[in-house]
C-alpha cells in the first residue's frame, strides 16, 4: 500500500470535519475533487465509500445520504453550540489573558462547531484594559504555583508594589507560604494559603509576585480546612482582614445592591419604614469601609461596636483634609 492510500482516509476525516456539519454535505465526486485540489491525490468514488466505511467502523460519526450520489457529512462534535458559547464568553472576560490571547483562543473555539456556525458564535463583551502590564509573566507564575499546589510543595517569593513614580519597589523580605488555591475577585487573581511564619492565613496578589517563585522541596503545610474556604469567599474577605459579624442599616433603594454584595441568601429584617437591616460575615478591610462610605450615608454601622468606630474614625480623618 502506497502513503496516498495510508493517507486518504485521514484526509477525508479532516475534510468532513471541516468542510461540513448537520446541515452541508459533501458528494462522492466533491471529495473526489477536494482530495485531488488540496492534497494531490486521484481517487476513484468507490474507493471514497470504502474508506469512508472503514472510518464509520472506527466510530467516527459520518453520516451517508444514499442517493444518485452518494452525500456525507461529520456529526459528531466534542461540544455543542451552548458550551462553546459559556467557553467564549469566559476567555472574553479573563483578566489573566492579553487581548491578542483571547482572540487567538476564541478563534481556536468556534473551530469545533464546524465552519459554517461561527458566525453564531460572536460575543459581544466590552473587555475593560487588564492592568495587569505582563499577563504572560502571570500565566507563568499561576502555572508555578498550580504545580507547587498539585506537589504539595512550599513557595517562595519576593513581592513589589509601585512607588510614586510608578517604578516596582522589592519587599525586603521573601515570603514562604504553603498554598492551597487560586481565587479571583471579578479584578484580580490571588494564591491563598498558609504563612511560614505565624501559620497564619496568607492571600497573595499573583501580579504583585516579582518574578517567578520559587518552588521549595519541602512539604507544604497542607491543613485544608472550612475557615480558610470561609476566609476566601467572605465578602471584603481578602487583604488581610479579620472576619466579622456586622449590622448594617441600610436605605429601601438600595437592596439590589445588597444582593449583588451579599448574595440572595443574606439575612434582613424589617427596620423602618425607610431602612432595613443587613447581618453578615464580611472582612472588615479598607475595601468594607470604602464601600459603606461610597452610599453617602444610606448604609450605616450599627454593630459591632469596635467597627462603627473603626468606620466613624475613618471617616473624621477624610473629613479633616478638606481642611488642609
Amino acid at each position: 500500500m502506497d502513503i496516498d492510500a495510508k493517507l486518504r482516509p485521514l484526509y477525508l476525516l479532516k475534510i468532513l470535519k471541516e468542510q461540513t456539519d448537520e446541515n452541508h454535505k459533501l458528494s462522492t465526486v466533491q471529495l473526489c475533487q477536494i482530495l485531488k485540489d488540496e492534497y494531490g491525490i486521484d481517487t476513484f468514488r468507490t474507493t471514497i465509500k470504502t474508506d469512508i466505511e472503514a472510518l464509520q467502523q472506527a466510530g467516527y460519526m459520518i453520516r451517508a445520504t444514499r442517493s444518485s450520489q452518494n452525500l456525507y457529512n461529520y456529526q459528531e462534535r466534542d461540544f455543542d453550540q451552548q458550551e462553546i458559547k459559556a467557553l467564549l464568553d469566559a476567555v472574553s472576560v479573563s483578566q489573566m489573558l492579553s487581548e491578542n490571547e483571547r482572540d487567538q483562543l476564541m478563534n481556536k473555539l468556534c473551530k469545533l462547531v464546524g465552519p459554517f456556525k461561527a458566525h453564531e458564535l460572536k460575543r459581544n463583551w466590552f473587555n475593560q484594559k487588564n492592568s495587569s502590564p505582563d499577563t504572560a509573566q502571570t500565566m507563568r507564575i499561576i502555572e508555578a504555583i498550580n504545580d507547587a499546589i498539585n506537589k504539595r510543595r512550599k513557595i517562595k517569593f519576593k513581592t513589589f508594589t509601585y512607588n510614586v513614580k510608578k517604578k516596582p519597589v522589592l519587599s525586603r523580605d521573601e515570603l514562604i507560604m504553603s498554598p492551597c488555591f487560586f481565587f479571583e475577585d471579578g479584578a484580580h487573581t490571588y494564591v491563598v494559603g498558609y504563612g511560614e511564619r505565624n501559620r497564619n492565613i496568607l492571600w497573595q496578589r499573583i501580579d504583585r509576585i516579582f518574578g517567578m517563585p520559587e518552588v521549595m522541596e519541602e512539604l507544604a503545610m497542607f491543613v485544608y480546612d472550612s475557615d480558610l474556604e470561609k476566609y476566601a469567599s467572605t465578602v471584603f474577605g481578602l487583604k488581610g482582614a479579620e472576619i466579622k459579624e456586622v449590622e448594617l442599616q441600610v436605605d429601601n433603594s438600595l437592596m439590589d445592591e445588597i444582593i449583588d454584595k451579599f448574595g440572595l441568601d443574606v439575612t434582613t429584617y424589617a427596620c423602618d419604614q425607610n431602612s432595613f437591616r443587613v447581618v453578615a460575615f464580611v472582612g472588615t478591610s479598607q475595601a468594607f469601609y470604602n464601600w459603606v462610605f461610597s452610599f453617602q450615608g444610606k448604609i450605616k454601622v450599627k454593630e459591632p461596636d469596635v467597627v462603627r468606630l473603626e468606620y466613624e474614625q475613618l471617616v473624621r480623618n477624610a473629613a479633616a483634609t478638606l481642611n488642609t
